[in-house]
């Protein structure tokens, strides 16, 4: 379904966002950030500060 895909992908670009502002914020960040997205055809996406 396309609409779910737009949707998936909406969310990541916010995730992706918060992940940079954090990174920039703190010079020396400890917090591990992960995302996980999983429809009906299994797959995930997966988000780490590091």
């Amino acid at each position: 379904d396309s609409g779910e895909l737009e949707r998936l992908r909406s969310q990541v670009s916010v995730l992706q966002k918060e992940i940079q502002s954090l990174k920039t914020s703190n010079s020396r960040p400890k917090m591990k950030m992960t995302a996980e997205v999983i429809d009906s055809n299994p797959y995930r996406l997966v988000f780490y500060l590091l």
